[in-house]
């Protein structure tokens, strides 16, 4: 699908013109009626405008449409998976998720809704399960990221016989200017928290939350951790 056209339709729908965005999706459609890609952007559309039935169905013919081999294919279940979620269709929205996550397991996008999906039906503790491995999966990423990028963050020395791997100096910067670079990871903390808070383990929400807090990004204003930090010292 035309970049520039699948801009200027989110453009449209963005400013309250639902129907001149949907419009120029519709022509893309029209030239290429089997591109999984028109029907996906064609979901996000619909869901944005807030037809998630329509959006479902879009979904549902993307996932259709797309070769198995495609790298990009774990968008579909995702953009599934948050339809259904909106539509209170939890179980569903898990099914398709965990397809999403099973079909690339690096994206933390997909667990963080995985986690909300189970915190919504209830299941606190399966949602910081999940938020505690969306975290992970954000800072091994970014582990790869920097081994790829030829600053590895691990050395490995030997000692009495033995090897042990320690934290290169130089990613002890690295690793946290990546990770406020991205507003997700002090998401992420803060989600982790509401989860201790829940279940009772208020040491634990207390420093889940100040992680949030000092993870939050340069000029990014998020009050949700300062909130939370606030209401647990009033109990």
């Amino acid at each position: 699908m035309n970049k520039e056209k699948t801009l200027e339709a989110f453009s449209l729908i963005q400013n309250g013109q639902a129907q001149e965005g949907m419009n120029v999706l519709r022509e893309e459609f029209l030239k290429n009626p089997n591109d999984w890609n028109v029907h996906y952007h064609t979901g996000m559309a619909w869901r944005m405008i807030g037809d998630i039935d329509r959006a479902i169905l879009s979904y549902k013919k993307a996932i259709e449409l797309c070769p198995v081999s495609e790298i990009a294919g774990h968008i579909n279940y995702y953009g599934l998976g948050i339809a259904f979620q909106l539509k209170g269709e939890l179980d569903n929205a898990i099914i398709n998720l965990r397809k999403a996550h099973e079909l690339d397991k690096t994206s933390v996008h997909v667990l963080n809704s995985l986690g909300l999906t189970y915190k919504k039906k209830g299941d606190i503790q399966k949602a910081l399960e999940i938020y505690d491995l969306a975290a992970q999966t954000m800072m091994k990423n970014i582990f790869e990221e920097l081994i790829q990028s030829g600053h590895n963050p691990i050395n490995v020395i030997s000692e009495n016989n033995n090897k042990i791997a320690v934290m290169n100096p130089d990613a002890f910067n690295r690793v946290p200017d990546k990770l406020k670079k991205d507003n997700l990871y002090c998401i992420l903390q803060n989600n982790i928290g509401v989860c201790y808070a829940e279940l009772g383990k208020i040491d634990e929400a207390r420093k889940a939350f100040s992680e949030s807090i000092q993870f939050i990004p340069d000029g990014m204003k998020y009050d949700a951790p300062f909130i939370a930090l606030q209401q647990l010292d009033e109990e």
